[in-house]
């Protein structure tokens, strides 16, 4: 399957369990994690999107009408129901390298750059116009100053009491996180350099990218200081595979 040109739309879907863990989907209406994002970047190294706040997007809701954490003995049991939001939580630039278990979202608010959050989830897998990857519980969440925390420990737990994963994949899952670069290796400048070229040529469709724009000059030392041709993560370098 080739690669995506920029500016192109596509749909970024999580798995179809308990947040956006379980298989991959194959059928849109199950209920699941999707948001339609677009396309800075995409190559043999890697895939990188764009998702702006007030983008409308799928959600996994709980059938009993709580919220998704409200019960945690019910976490990942609970039925779900499919249901629509609009994209609230930061601007986010999502870089997915080839073959990694994990991308690396870039955070933007008002003030700026916010920090990245380091997603550990299944490498992805693709159709002809939409990327499937399933939520592995654990996330790395990297403020701007690079203090490194790890996110949802007990909720991984939670994923093995309750038959997401088994104790050996929790133990992978956690090998990953340890296994994801230090701050300052981790991607993000170059493609930010990209996305101001893309939006100085007015193709890439984000409402919001004018002001994302404005702050990668102040950004920068925060965001990387690797030079344009950056250290790539260590991940397996295989071309877009399809579900297919």
């Amino acid at each position: 399957m080739p690669y995506w040109p920029p500016g192109t739309r596509i749909v970024w879907r999580e798995g179809s369990g308990p947040l956006g863990t379980g298989p991959l989907v194959v059928d849109p209406s199950v209920p699941h994690f999707a948001a339609p994002v677009t396309v800075v970047q995409d190559d043999p190294a890697g895939l990188v999107v764009w998702l702006p706040i007030g983008t409308p997007v799928l959600r996994a809701a709980r059938a009993d009408g709580l919220g998704k954490r409200e019960d945690p003995q019910s976490l990942f049991t609970a039925p779900l129901v499919a249901s629509r939001d609009i994209h609230g939580q930061f601007d986010q630039l999502r870089i997915a390298p080839t073959g990694c278990p994990w991308s690396v979202w870039l955070f933007f608010s008002s003030g700026g750059f916010a920090g990245w959050y380091v997603n550990l989830e299944r490498p992805h897998v693709r159709t002809d116009r939409a990327v499937l990857t399933s939520d592995r519980v654990l996330d790395v969440v990297v403020a701007p100053d690079r203090t490194v925390t790890l996110k949802d420990e007990d909720e991984l737990e939670l994923a093995v009491a309750q038959g997401v994963f088994t104790s050996s994949e929790a133990a992978a899952i956690t090998a990953d996180a340890a296994s994801i670069p230090a701050p300052g290796r981790l991607p993000g400048l170059a493609v930010l350099r990209r996305l101001g070229e893309l939006h100085a040529r007015s193709r890439l469709a984000a409402p919001d990218s004018p002001r994302v724009i404005s702050t990668i000059r102040t950004d920068e030392r925060m965001i990387g200081t690797a030079p344009r041709r950056s250290p790539r993560p260590r991940c397996r370098r295989n071309p877009p595979s399809s579900a297919r």
